[in-house]
């Protein structure tokens, strides 16, 4: 029995494959572009896709991405426009989270936490500001 001789070695069909072969190739159309920077990561290996559980990735006072979603509806009674982002960047961390793409559900989940934060805190400076501005001219008359 001889052995074939790759690149002047003896090539061993249980040791490797030979050189000229690509070991692993993406398809043309689930390769990454502008839109999607991570697509070969989630469509052509989903198998590899690594579930983490969502208190990893999310600020500190939330455990789940549900509960995220929530405040953020409710953050929208407070102010419409920081409520409105926060609802926006909440959907998008759980989109990236179903994606398997961590990296951007973190980014999505921090900004989303800040606009819930921003929306109470402007929504009571309104009803302070309105209360003082009714008050006072109240009295004065």
């Amino acid at each position: 029995m001889s052995a074939e001789l790759v690149n002047g070695q003896p090539y061993h069909p249980v040791d490797g494959a030979k050189e000229d072969v690509a070991t692993f190739a993406v398809v043309e159309i689930e390769r990454n572009d502008a839109r999607n920077s991570t697509r070969e990561a989630t469509h052509t290996l989903p198998v590899l896709v690594r579930r983490v559980h969502s208190s990893e990735f999310l600020p500190r006072p939330f455990t789940r991405t549900v509960q995220l979603i929530i405040c953020s509806y409710l953050s929208v009674l407070c102010c419409c426009f920081c409520g409105a982002f926060a609802a926006e960047k909440a959907m998008a961390a759980k989109l990236s989270r179903d994606k398997g793409i961590y990296i951007a559900a973190k980014k999505h989940a921090r900004r989303a936490a800040m606009c819930i934060i921003a929306a109470v805190i402007s929504g009571a400076l309104i009803v302070i500001v309105v209360g003082l501005v009714v008050g006072l001219t109240v009295r004065r008359k």
